[in-house]
């Protein structure tokens, strides 16, 4: 996805974790109030059969908004937007059409309110210029609507039609802009965060070059010198220091080559603060590892760390792999209470991992969560 589509949902999924209950709030307000409109004026009218449809749309509707902003089906997508839009639409020319001809109905009805609360809801999880988009057409299909509606009751039914709108409208751009600014104040915020990482880690590389020599002249003043301190001392050397040399050369040959493949992931698992890292095992024979995004590896770490603090859990397995080409993960946690228990409290992880990681599946067995992941397959 380009920068311009990011959402805040992408951007910061832990924090719109939060925006869950009050958009669904909202969603019911959205739909409850059009619901109660059409049930109260239903006996004025002889459309049962409309009036039905109507109600069974916009509990389509809530319930559809509900599972797509749901935080294990994130991200919210395109299509679910669409479709609750399309959803709106239906219901309120069904409305039209159970009103059709009655004075003593307005002809906007519930409609413009129902579909501009719904983007109080939507905002947090789509972009702006797509509420702007998906807003202004909806605002101009139901316009449409209304002005049908109104040439047969009134004298000016364009007036109507325009004046009746302006409440989607207005929270149409309010809610894009507002979704607009959160989006470029993370933006901004994470670019600011980047460049104070980039600075760190100039200032420690000169430190971390120091450490690692320094653990090199330990290997040396603990192997290597009294070896050869010894062999100037007798004079000569035997078959047995050959194959001494040999052995102290092999050591020192694993330990470089193990730091050089050592991925950040296992430094992470070994600086885990349980003082139980065995707990953990990292299978990344290919070194996927390093393929993940500094978001994805942000994730995975607080979601280990959870995992750490947690003394019911008995293992950990991790699995890295290329699948057909594309790095993924396999992750098994053992634990001595059931799957369902664990799921439940590692949610708020597992939501953010939904939304940073492409692919993503839970699975739970008994005492086994099985969590399945995919890197990026750029």
């Amino acid at each position: 996805m380009i920068e311009t589509e990011q959402t805040r949902q992408q951007l910061d999924p832990a924090g719109t974790l939060g925006a869950f209950a009050p958009t669904v709030v909202f969603a019911m307000i959205a739909s409850g109030w059009a619901v109660c409109v059409t049930l109260i004026s239903t006996g004025n009218r002889g459309t049962p059969v409309l009036d039905s449809a109507i109600v069974v749309l916009l509990a389509l509707m809530a319930l559809l908004f509900v599972r797509s902003a749901s935080p294990l089906r994130a991200p919210f997508s395109s299509m679910s937007h669409l479709l609750i839009h399309a959803t709106i639409l239906a219901a309120f020319s069904l409305h039209a059409a159970a009103t059709w001809g009655d004075p003593s109905e307005p002809p906007g009805g519930w409609g413009p309110y129902t579909l501009g609360i719904m983007f109080l809801a939507i905002g947090p999880y789509r972009p702006a210029r797509e509420l702007v988009t998906f807003g202004t057409a909806s605002a101009i299909a139901m316009a449409v609507v209304v002005y049908i509606r109104a040439a047969a009751t009134v004298e000016a039914p364009f007036a109507v039609a325009a004046g009746t709108i302006v409440p989607a409208l207005a929270f149409c751009y309010g809610s894009s802009r507002y979704s607009g600014g959160v989006v470029a104040g993370l933006r901004l915020s994470r670019a600011r965060s980047d460049q104070d990482a980039a600075r760190l880690v100039d200032q420690l590389r000169g430190g971390i070059s120091r450490a690692v020599r320094d653990s090199r002249v330990t290997i040396l003043d603990r192997d290597v010198t009294p070896f050869f301190a010894d062999l100037i001392a007798r004079g000569e050397v035997t078959g047995e220091d050959r194959h001494r040399a040999r052995e102290i050369a092999q050591s020192i040959r694993e330990v470089m080559v193990a730091d050089a493949n050592r991925s950040w992931l296992q430094v992470a698992i070994a600086g885990l603060r349980s003082g139980q890292p065995n707990r953990f095992t990292v299978i990344d024979p290919q070194l996927v590892a390093p393929s993940a995004s500094s978001q994805q590896r942000t994730a995975l770490r607080a979601f280990l760390v959870a995992i750490d603090v947690d003394s019911r859990v008995e293992s950990v397995v991790m699995q890295l792999a290329k699948d057909g080409g594309y790095p993924s993960g396999h992750l098994e946690i053992h634990s001595k209470e059931s799957s369902a228990v664990m799921r439940n409290r590692y949610d708020p992880y597992l939501a953010v991992m939904k939304i940073e990681f492409p692919e993503f599946a839970v699975e739970a067995h008994r005492n086994t969560l099985i969590v399945r992941f995919g890197f990026d397959h750029s």
